[in-house]
Order: structure tokens, then C-alpha cells, then sequence
């Protein structure tokens, strides 16, 4: 459209072409904003896997030792970052030796430690309720503890304390 077609709108063909064009122009920095976010990623963004030499490694084994010893494991509300800051690290270097060496992220290693001792529980102590030992090992949840047993134990947390561990 040009000026002079614009000079013959009435002021609401005018107010409706000015805000086409502005919309026009909001769509397309969109598009232009999300090829950027999904091509150029900021510093923070970026996968940053610290190289690990073998004393780092060596240390970060011993504090996750005493970490499990511990039994930290059974808190609810820890964070790698905090689980990191105990142990005298950084995120980055714990989720690299996790992926590196264990070659298992920290969520599963966790949810196995705290099913592994729910497994013991479940058949040292049969007078708990099986919900009183999810929460003990650290589960916040019934349901989430009963599908992770399950998954990593191969039957519910009731059949392995009534197989005495020894389901079929």
C-alpha cells in the first residue's frame, strides 16, 4: 500500500493496517528470536563437561563414600547443588562424574541407593508399615516409591518382603 492509498483510509482502515503490520513485524521477531535461542546458546546454556583428572575422581569417590555411609541419600529435599557444596564441589563436576564414571545420572544412582536399603528394611523390619519404609529411605511419595521399587527390584516392595526377597 502506498502513502497516498493510506491518506484515503478513514482512521479505522488506518488504525487496522497500522496494527497488520505491527503484528506482522511481532510474528517474524519471534521466529527470529526462537532460530536464535535454538542455534546460539548462552554460556549458561551450553553442556559444559569439566575435564576430570584421577585425583579429582578419587576424591569425589571418597566424599560420596562417606555421603552414602551417611545414609544422606534418605534426605528428601536435597539438591545437586547442595549434595555438590557438601561434598566440596561443583554441579558440573559432579554430574560429570556421574555421567563419566558411573555412567548413570545422580537420579537414578539415588533412587537405586534408596531401594537397595528399602529391600533390606522391608525384610529386617516387617512390623513397618511398607509406606513408612518408602519415607524412610527418602521417598516423598507412596506411589512414586512403590513404581521405583518396582522398576528396580522386578516386583512390588509387599512380594519381596513375603518372598523374604525372593520373588518368582
Amino acid at each position: 500500500m502506498t502513502a497516498a492509498a493510506y491518506l484515503s483510509l478513514n482512521p479505522y482502515q488506518s488504525l487496522t493496517a497500522v496494527i497488520v503490520i505491527l503484528l506482522v513485524i511481532i510474528v517474524l521477531l519471534a521466529a527470529a528470536l526462537m532460530y536464535m535461542h535454538t542455534r546460539y546458546k548462552s554460556p549458561h546454556q551450553r553442556d559444559f563437561r569439566p575435564s576430570m583428572d584421577n585425583a579429582e575422581v578419587k576424591r569425589i569417590e571418597k566424599a560420596l563414600k562417606r555421603w552414602v555411609e551417611a545414609r544422606r541419600y534418605r534426605e528428601q529435599d536435597l539438591s545437586r547443588e547442595d549434595i555438590a557444596s557438601e561434598l566440596n564441589t561443583s554441579k558440573e563436576f559432579l554430574n560429570a562424574y556421574f555421567n563419566k564414571v558411573l555412567q548413570k545420572d545422580f537420579n537414578t544412582w539415588r533412587t537405586t541407593l534408596r531401594v537397595e536399603d528399602a529391600k533390606i528394611i522391608l525384610l529386617e523390619k516387617r512390623e513397618l508399615p511398607i509406606n513408612l519404609v518408602g519415607e524412610m529411605v527418602g521417598f516423598s511419595d507412596r506411589s512414586n516409591f512403590h513404581r521405583q521399587f518396582t522398576k528396580i527390584a522386578g516386583c512390588s516392595p509387599k512380594t519381596w518382603r513375603d518372598s523374604s526377597g525372593r520373588p518368582a
